[in-house]
């Protein structure tokens, strides 16, 4: 019940919040009802296309979304869909966009970088050469085993299972079972 008054008192809206959850931006983010954010999380709103968390939707404890990476550079933004969940310390880089479907679960530790460095002029220091961002997307009914990393480009299909520790950039078919450093497609669930 505090969590809920929690909620009511800082957003506005019938959201659950842990204790020492830290918000910034908290206009550019909407709180669908009955969604949750464990303590010690902490939420940036300053997105391009707004951070939303869908209905009954649920961040773990000590979670970081992180949508803009530098003050001159507005982030895309991040979508948790309806009844989807990220484990507890689960990092969100959303600079280039992150969109989570509906029914996803994914892990403790599961982590998403939505931009890369560009490093293909060797005369250059990386951190002068710039970043891409694509964006990822993880479609409707996906399971996420715990410490799995999604880079920058990945679309993971729907009803996929990411097995744990894998590494993922690419393009996976919906019902994948998906694992490995680099992941690969190990077989289909159908």
């Amino acid at each position: 019940m505090v969590q809920l008054i929690r909620g009511i008192g800082r957003v506005r809206a019938p959201a659950f919040l842990g204790k020492a959850v830290r918000i910034r931006g908290k206009r550019g983010i909407d709180f669908g009802p009955w969604c949750s954010v464990g303590a010690y999380s902490e939420l940036d709103g300053y997105a391009s296309e707004r951070v939303r968390l869908g209905v009954g939707s649920r961040i773990g404890a000590y979670c970081v979304v992180t949508v803009t990476s530098h003050v001159s550079r507005m982030g895309k933004g991040f979508s948790l869909g309806a009844r989807s969940g990220l484990g507890d310390y689960c990092h969100v880089g959303a600079s280039g966009g992150v969109v989570i479907g509906d029914d996803v679960i994914c892990g403790s530790y599961v982590s998403f970088h939505s931009q890369e460095h560009v490093f293909s002029d060797s005369s250059r220091p990386v951190r002068d050469q710039g970043v891409t961002e694509v964006g990822i997307s993880v479609g409707d009914g996906c399971w996420l085993g715990v410490k799995v990393t999604v880079l920058d480009g990945t679309v993971i299909g729907p009803n996929s299972v990411v097995a744990a520790g894998a590494v993922v950039k690419g393009n996976f078919p919906p019902r994948s079972l998906i694992a490995g450093v680099p992941a690969r497609v190990i077989r289909s669930l159908d």
